[in-house]
């Protein structure tokens, strides 16, 4: 029991000292920081995406940030099919389907985010969550190369066959615009009272976003 009770105090001891030791190193930064990072964008491709944001943010308070955010990131799509329709063809004994077979192609995006951030002190180290809303704007409004296939199913015979070019933000009006939300989670590590060590996932459209920067203080 006596044991039991050193132990708890012990931990007790050196939580107060990693939170003091927290607060030490986060208190003294200015309420205005600039953040930066550099991204590793992964989908379902095999291929990698990349990316890099620039944000100014402002501490509301101790636990939670206002932060406005920009830069340029890329993400890729590989090739798949689709299945549009499939019907039973009773003269040849067999079904006619069509389908679209989309090409490969990269998103190339310039964003622009608010994002809530909540923060709190762990360990003399701070965790933190994020929810974010914004827009993409599409450097290449999504235009991607397809084709429209209508064959039967099992003799694998071709009726037609026509490629186009898919436009879809442009023929819906939204002039290289989507709207986007996102979450995420991070670590602040403390380099120095206004320096810290940014390491960061977020979520956002089906890209997996990992990020590693700073986040400075300004004075």
């Amino acid at each position: 029991m006596k044991y039991n009770i050193c132990l708890v105090i012990i931990f007790l001891s050196m939580e107060i000292t990693f939170s003091q030791e927290t607060a030490d190193n986060f208190s003294g930064a200015s309420k205005l920081f600039l953040n930066s990072s550099i991204r590793a964008n992964l989908t379902s491709s095999d291929k990698l995406g990349f990316g890099a944001l620039f944000s100014v943010g402002y501490d509301i308070n101790n636990n939670f940030s206002l932060i406005l955010s920009s830069g340029y990131m890329t993400s890729h799509v590989d090739a798949y099919s689709s299945l549009s329709s499939r019907k039973w063809d009773s003269e040849k004994q067999d079904y006619l389907i069509q389908k679209t077979n989309h090409e490969k192609f990269e998103n190339k995006i310039i964003p622009f985010d608010l994002t809530l951030q909540y923060r709190f002190n762990f360990l003399g180290v701070q965790p933190y969550l994020q929810i974010g809303l914004g827009w993409d704007y599409n450097i290449d409004n999504n235009y991607f190369e397809y084709t429209l296939e209508t064959k039967y199913e099992q003799s694998g015979e071709v009726i037609s066959k026509q490629s186009s070019t898919y436009k879809g933000l442009i023929e819906n009006n939204s002039n290289g615009f989507s709207f986007r939300n996102s979450g995420g989670l991070g670590v602040l590590i403390p380099i120095s009272n206004s320096f810290h060590l940014d390491l960061s996932y977020i979520n956002t459209s089906g890209v997996y976003s990992f990020g590693a920067g700073f986040k400075f203080g300004l004075k």
